[in-house]
């Protein structure tokens, strides 16, 4: 253990520049302190918010925070000031900060007890949250004579390393900024880091009986550094690959992914029946668009479209192919009513969805779409809804990634109400921090998925409703303080606008991204901004289906120009070449 003046430590923790990044993850701490699964996840922190992770996940220590929170309800009952965030952390946690770090022949000595304790147990070590943590108050374990060793403090997990802070940030959260410029200075008086040890427990019959038992490689220090890279897929490069160029400059993605019971309301506009027949008929015409790959990179299907075939017998997926569009799904169910939270919903499709997507891969698919939404309303989103469904969005990713298929995860603020943009700012925020943190969890490689939000908007009836330069402002800022640079693409949702509305916003989203220097890639997924007009054009007539590509082709044209910031009103008005 290096304390954190150490230069290296300081080094290290420059990584984490975002000071309310820090706060973050120390709130989080404090908030699944008292899970029951809550430490095989907390040591995916990285160096000091690790020891304070595993230290918070010691079955033992619960009596101790139990106690400390009685006394800050009797102080709070004192006082009716609020405690200030940096005296909420456990002081018992500082004074086992102020520990001394370990010296090099201590952890030497360790390594070789530890080798020790390999010959003696067999393969297997434990990774539970029994520990033993010395150095001040919080001294307590089993017998000082069982074999320890320490954590490996050099790990810095690739979703922390890539979210790389912001200078520029709103100025917010002043207790929570202090305290985070705390972890990364000098001030150990304040909080310190631990001097903490791992209690090596009879050697894999508790880890055989939690399920948690692993393969030792030369020392345990092996094993504890492959905690965040154990379980990718061989094809983890070629999903990032196609991640990037789902994401290529001037390309987008055509989300052709509508239920039958969404397709129906466009048909009904347009007096189509919703027949197997019409929808697969007018799916085609948009795929065998002559210039589709042009600007598109690929297509979101249904479950039903991927496994139709054109009028002449071909699979759509493979005039997809040929066209090198690449083919992707919708795998999620549809949302339904969350328990106990009025006016919001939980989207739901876990079950059975790794074999699902074994049969989609089958079927062609490169990569998969999975819906969250969140309402703004009165008193909602609430955490409850927020969290349930970036677990789902979590669990749902890894799988894919599991499968070798490029996850795009979609957590759509509905613009839905009368809210202003700052709200829609505040939730957008909210819900992408905790999605990120669950997708941390559950191991998800951010290079190889693609995020797809929502733009940050106005409600739809607001009065006065924010410009293309203020969607862009507050969209970009609110990327940069909560999407990590390793993602290589944001694919907005058009999400109700107009076409020419989702079209103005995309430029000016993409113009002040480039002014900024933002790291993503900003595109578009878009369903109705992009078959709005070939639909009307179409009306389900087989003489229109030129005339519909030729819409779909211009209404394309312009998203892709969005995408590379050249979008100019004008251009609406260009005559659609026969």
């Amino acid at each position: 253990m290096r304390d954190l003046g150490h230069p290296a430590a300081r080094d290290e923790l420059a990584l984490l520049d975002d000071d309310d990044t820090v706060a973050h993850l120390l709130d989080l701490v404090e908030e699944m302190a008292r899970e029951q699964h809550a430490a095989p996840f907390l040591r995916e922190l990285s160096g000091e918010l690790a020891d304070l992770a595993l230290a918070r996940g010691v079955e033992s220590v619960r009596r101790l925070v139990e106690d400390h929170e009685r006394r800050i309800a009797e102080q709070r009952r004192r006082d009716p000031k609020s405690l200030p965030h940096s005296q909420r952390i456990r002081p018992e946690l500082r004074s086992a900060a102020r520990g001394k770090s370990e010296t090099r022949q201590n952890r030497l000595d360790a390594s070789k007890r530890s080798r020790a304790a390999q010959e003696r147990d067999g393969d297997k070590v434990v990774a539970t949250g029994e520990l033993r943590i010395e150095g001040g108050d919080l001294e307590h374990g089993a017998d000082a004579r069982q074999r320890l060793f320490p954590v490996h403090r050099d790990i810095v997990p690739e979703h922390l390393r890539a979210s790389r802070g912001r200078r520029d940030e709103a100025k917010d959260h002043s207790d929570r900024r202090a305290l985070a410029r705390a972890v990364r200075s000098e001030e150990t008086d304040d909080l310190a880091a631990p001097h903490v040890k791992v209690q090596l427990v009879d050697g894999g019959q508790l880890a055989e009986a939690l399920g948690e038992s692993a393969r030792l490689k030369d020392d345990v220090f092996g094993h504890v550094a492959s905690i965040g890279r154990r379980g990718y897929p061989d094809a983890v490069s070629e999903i990032a690959e196609i991640a990037r160029a789902l994401v290529a400059p001037g390309k987008g993605i055509l989300a052709a992914d509508e239920s039958t019971s969404t397709i129906k309301r466009r048909f009904d506009a347009i007096g189509v029946d919703n027949t197997e027949d019409n929808r697969r008929a007018y799916r085609e015409l948009l795929f065998r668009a002559p210039r589709i790959a042009e600007y598109i990179s690929g297509v979101i299907l249904y479950d039903e479209t991927i496994r139709q075939k054109a009028s002449d017998g071909t699979p759509l997926v493979k005039i997809l192919k040929d066209k090198g569009v690449a083919p992707g799904i919708k795998v999620d169910i549809g949302a339904k009513p969350l328990p106990f939270c009025p006016g919001e919903v939980v989207t739901e499709g876990l079950d059975g969805l790794r074999e699902r997507l074994a049969e989609y891969k089958g079927l062609g698919a490169v990569f998969s779409k999975w819906r969250a939404v969140i309402t703004i309303g009165d008193d909602i989103p609430s955490d409850t809804c927020t969290r349930v469904n970036a677990h789902a969005l979590a669990r749902y990713a890894a799988l894919s990634q599991e499968a070798g298929i490029v996850p795009i995860v979609e957590p759509e603020v509905l613009m839905d109400g009368s809210h202003p943009i700052e709200r829609c700012n505040e939730v957008t925020i909210k819900t992408l921090r905790t999605v990120f943190l669950a997708l941390a969890a559950q191991r998800v490689r951010l290079d190889g998925m693609l995020l797809k939000p929502n733009m940050v908007l106005s409600g739809k009836e607001a009065s006065g409703r924010a410009s293309a330069e203020e969607v862009a402002r507050y969209t970009v800022e609110c990327f940069r303080q909560t999407v990590p640079a390793a993602v290589p693409g944001i694919v907005f949702l058009s999400g109700g606008q107009s076409d020419d509305e989702a079209t103005a916003n995309l430029d000016a989203i993409n113009r002040y991204a480039a002014k900024v220097r933002a790291p993503w890639t900003l595109s578009f997924s878009y369903g109705r901004g992009l078959q709005a007009a070939p639909q009307k054009a179409w009306s389900g007539k087989p003489a229109n289906i030129a005339a519909a590509q030729r819409a779909f082709e211009h209404r394309a044209k312009l998203t892709s120009a969005a995408q590379l910031g050249k979008y100019t009103p004008a251009m609406e008005n260009e005559t659609v070449s026969a």
